[in-house]
């Protein structure tokens, strides 16, 4: 991905004419040009204009909140450790883990960055645990309203929104040990 596009970074795509993507934006349209028939932008304008400002807000905000739950709440060492499994799947887990180590530490470093320091951090946790409650209201109140599940933000289909958000919430509070307990009552 470096020489592609000038640095390690996800999420990155590689075209079949071996061109390059990076950014969730950019590589949505990309496919919305070969699959025409499944949209990422909602259909209508309204749909258009929320689906536009989650992004937003996603893509502004929730990169804090990752960086803080994985890397000072007690995810640190886990991350490590899968960086180190993901990238050096051949070798030992310690020898792995060690090789990781460096770039841990420049993803860690990006947590004074973005924000996600002291006396911040009580507020990135009360923001989270807002939003974490907030999606689980409305994503079930969906289900109760159109009498089965709205698994996505703006009805069955999902949306660059449900994307923007699936990204740090999946990929960083989720799958990390530590901050995993905070969806124990959000099952939408």
């Amino acid at each position: 991905v470096k020489p592609a596009v000038g640095r390690v970074i996800m999420p990155a795509v590689r075209l079949g004419d071996g061109s390059w993507r990076q950014d969730s934006a950019l590589i949505c349209d990309e496919v919305e040009r070969n699959h025409p028939d499944r949209p990422t932008r909602p259909p209508g304008a309204t749909q258009r204009l929320a689906a536009s400002l989650l992004e937003l807000h996603a893509d502004e905000w929730l990169p804090m909140v990752a960086l803080h739950y994985r890397w000072n709440t007690g995810n640190a060492d886990w991350a490590v450790s899968e960086f180190g499994r993901c990238a050096f799947p051949m070798l030992p887990s310690l020898i792995a883990s060690r090789l990781a180590q460096p770039v841990a530490d420049r993803m860690r470093a990006l947590c004074r960055v973005h924000g996600a320091v002291s006396p911040a951090l009580a507020g990135i946790e009360s923001f989270t645990e807002r939003l974490i409650g907030t999606l689980e209201r409305h994503l079930a109140a969906g289900s109760a309203a159109g009498g089965g599940p709205q698994p996505y933000l703006l009805g069955g289909v999902p949306c660059r929104a449900d994307f923007a958000l699936y990204g740090p919430l999946w990929a960083h509070l989720y799958r990390d040990p530590h901050s995993r307990a905070m969806f124990d009552g959000a099952p939408h």
